[in-house]
């Protein structure tokens, strides 16, 4: 018998198994394709490095003022597909390497819990005294006429174009959409985002949205209804008028759901999601949910921390997941980098609070080195305790420096403590530091 049966090798799932490694427990980790999930074969990686790439052209093609002047800049999108292949293939070496060190069986196949702690794998069946479900999510696919045809492309088909389409249309502005727009708008193609709901990024600062609108060179419709994607064009409701656009590629990023279909028979599963509690466990004895699968978070490190938790959970006193502190990233240009509460949840909290807007055009190094100049770092604290509640960032680069402000929500520090910290000058992680001085 195994101390611990972790269905899913994605964040979440070899997380929980390495874990319980270091704890000395017999582990098998159970995986239906490649090691590393969606976010290491589909997903984080891979859009990150096409970002770079894509991020790095459109500086070379502006570096005129700066004194540097070359001759026309191409971008090859095959070569940059190979750099993403080669990068995702050298990480997905040495997660195997890292768990195959650690001792950790691995199964390959469909996992099927079948209650009573055991899994049975492509016929065989395994018991395990605690279970980790980290079968993670697939893509969100809506019911539009069309939406099956050569046009229209997933985030994860869409890593493999081998040519640059010279009208996209990006169905959905979440974080998918809006980091593939970056990318295809920084290197060429004309990109249009189509997207329902009436407000961009509801769960951001109003003006950080606001920001990132008249900062991106791409077009967002918001309020769209989309009724047929066709062989050449893309058919949609805006403002009442029914219109019309060419698209060569059509990217669906209309999000995300639970792959929590084949737990439904043992009775863990609400609303299309596994319900767990604040301690990640399920209402079974024994078994724990963490990641997608749970629908509390469709973040990579929001599932490695629930991870973490559950397996604390199984051998160790308790400790409970705090969603408040998950950091939360748009990697496109600009960048966006939240972590705690915004001021409309503090308002709902009750909270009478402190608040600090700092243009990030103040800082030196920040200055001298990025073209975008209308970044802005919004910091929220509690004007009883002076405890930092939430930081909420727009500006090139921006995801470096979130994590200082992740540490303060943490640890609940107060300005008071920040003040005393020295930062190195000229650096970005100033920001941080010259942000809590005017609260």
């Amino acid at each position: 018998m195994y101390d611990l049966i972790v269905i899913g090798g994605g964040p979440a799932g070899y997380t929980g198994a390495l874990e319980a490694a270091n704890l000395d427990k017999k582990v098998l980790l159970i995986e239906k394709s490649k090691l590393g999930g969606t976010c290491l074969n589909s997903g984080c990686i891979p859009t990150k490095s096409l970002l770079h790439s894509s991020k790095l052209f459109k500086k070379i093609s502006n570096l005129n003022d700066l004194g540097v002047v070359s001759r026309e800049t191409i971008f090859d999108l095959s070569k940059a597909i190979e750099w993403k292949d080669l990068k995702v293939s050298q990480l997905q070496q040495g997660l195997s390497a890292l768990i195959k060190s650690k001792k950790i069986d691995v199964e390959y196949g469909d996992a099927r819990l079948l209650g009573n702690k055991v899994v049975e794998v492509d016929g065989k069946k395994l018991k395990g005294e605690n279970i980790l479900i980290a079968a993670g999510s697939k893509s969100l696919i809506p019911n539009i006429k069309g939406s099956n045809n050569h046009l229209c492309l997933t985030s994860r088909s869409i890593l493999n174009l081998k040519e640059i389409p010279n009208n996209l249309v990006i169905i959905g502005a979440g974080v998918i959409g809006l980091e593939f727009a970056s990318i295809f708008s920084s290197i060429g193609s004309n990109v249009t985002v189509l997207e329902y709901n009436n407000q961009l990024l509801p769960s951001i600062e109003k003006r950080v949205s606001s920001i990132f609108l008249k900062a991106i060179d791409f077009t967002i419709k918001l309020g769209v209804t989309v009724s047929e994607i066709t062989n050449n064009s893309v058919i949609f409701k805006w403002q009442n008028n029914q219109e019309s656009l060419a698209a060569d590629k059509v990217l669906i990023a209309t999000g995300r759901i639970p792959n929590s279909k084949e737990y439904e028979s043992i009775g863990v599963v609400e609303s299309g999601r596994i319900k767990v509690d604040e301690y990640m466990r399920t209402n079974l004895d024994g078994v724990f949910a963490a990641g997608d699968v749970t629908g509390k978070t469709f973040l990579a490190h929001g599932g490695i921390k629930m991870a973490e938790i559950a397996v604390n959970n199984m051998f160790n006193p308790l400790s409970k997941m705090n969603y408040d502190l998950i950091p939360s990233i748009i990697y496109s240009e600009p960048e966006i980098a939240t972590v705690g509460i915004t001021l409309r949840e503090a308002k709902e909290r009750g909270k009478d609070i402190l608040k600090s807007n700092y243009y990030l055009n103040n800082n030196g190094r920040y200055l001298v080195e990025n073209g975008f100049k209308d970044g802005l770092c919004i910091v929220i604290a509690d004007k009883e305790s002076r405890i930092i509640l939430g930081a909420h960032i727009i500006g090139t680069d921006v995801s470096e420096i979130i994590s200082n402000f992740v540490i303060a929500v943490k640890q609940e520090l107060t300005i008071d403590q920040l003040k005393q910290i020295i930062f190195p000058h000229p650096t970005m992680s100033e920001i941080f530091s010259d942000t809590i001085k005017f609260l």
